[in-house]
């Protein structure tokens, strides 16, 4: 299931594009289309095409329209606290129309907001810093969130983390001899400067795409062959193969 983090991302690879040719086209559309989307409400269109996630009510012709159906149909996607990933409807008050523009939400202040937004500045994909009295909403999309972990996931995780360091705990050195005690010597004492037992460590770490400390992405995850959303939502870091290798460590011992 696609998170925020992913919507963001997709929106960073695209600053300094120019024109909204490419969007609308993506999303199906010319731009003459009397039913195309907004330009700019188009490039957040093509941003949850591209990762994958339905977002109720959306295309819309506009930025008016998709609030009005909002308030209609969803009012509960209609936010206060706004995170990154979220949409920020904006108003000029320049007519009769609520929203003029639409943009994601990267970060805020107590008076700005911060957003990627396209049709800005140059007629291009821009980051941009605005006032939150031109606000006139946020739309909270259906990302995937920790809440939706279940205790399943939970035991797949750790039974999928369990299977990978028993693999590597269970390989042999040139002499056909097992590395287990080396390696779990070295686990225990957070000695990393064993050759081998930190060898067996990059190797998971490797496998996993991660480095230190880094947490598993979707894309990482997906490379490696293992069920992406399982794998997103455990996160594990070194740290955590750490603590699993010492309490392996005191079984043994």
């Amino acid at each position: 299931m696609p998170t925020a983090a992913d919507a963001l991302a997709w929106e960073r690879s695209q600053l300094g594009h120019v024109g909204g040719g490419k969007y609308w086209q993506d999303m199906g559309y010319n731009y003459t289309d009397a039913n195309a989307p907004a330009w700019c409400l188009c490039f957040q269109c093509d941003c949850f095409r591209s990762i994958g996630l339905d977002v109720p009510g959306l295309p819309q012709f506009g930025c008016s329209s998709y609030y009005w159906w909002l308030q209609r149909n969803r009012p509960d996607m209609l936010v206060s606290d706004p995170r990154p990933g979220d949409l920020v409807l904006y108003d000029w008050g320049i007519d009769d129309y609520p929203c003029d523009h639409v943009g994601m939400v990267d970060s805020e202040g107590s008076h700005t907001i911060v957003s990627y937004e396209g049709n800005t500045t140059g007629d291009a994909v821009a980051i941009k810093t605005r006032d939150r009295s031109n606000v006139r909403a946020f739309v909270r999309p259906p990302y995937e969130t920790e809440d939706d972990v279940t205790d399943k996931d939970k035991k797949e995780i750790a039974q999928m983390a369990a299977d990978m360091v028993v693999s590597k705990l269970g390989a042999k050195n040139a002499n056909g001899v097992p590395k287990v005690g080396e390696w779990v010597w070295g686990a225990r004492n957070k000695n990393l400067e064993v050759v081998d037992a930190y060898q067996i460590l990059r190797d998971i770490r490797n496998a996993l795409g991660i480095n230190d400390g880094q947490k598993v992405t979707k894309t990482t995850a997906t490379n490696v062959g293992y069920d992406r959303s399982v794998i997103y939502k455990m996160r594990l870091t070194l740290d955590a193969i750490m603590k699993l290798l010492d309490a392996i460590y005191k079984k043994l011992a």
